[in-house]
């Protein structure tokens, strides 16, 4: 067992959220901390997104808020700029 334990030490597990669309496929969760690594931007932006309306869709859980990776994405493609 302590051979088995050291084998797997440092490696990362999975803990990502996901929620499940209506075809049934996997769509990641990301906590706004997750999504300012993603975007390269800041926690504070988000927030200033979220409270005039003009980011991403999210979720809000009780006090947390999670962004699903497609509505994301989405967003990312509204605010493309240039040739169509």
């Amino acid at each position: 067992m302590e051979q088995e334990f050291k084998k797997n030490w440092g490696m990362e597990r999975d803990t990502s959220c996901y929620f499940i669309n209506e075809n049934g496929e996997k769509d990641k969760l990301m906590t706004p901390r997750q999504l300012a690594q993603y975007l390269e931007s800041s926690i504070s932006a988000l927030s200033q997104y979220r409270a005039l309306g003009t980011g991403p869709e999210y979720f809000k859980i009780g006090k947390m808020v999670r962004y699903r990776k497609s509505d994301v994405n989405q967003w990312l493609e509204q605010q493309r700029i240039g040739k169509k």
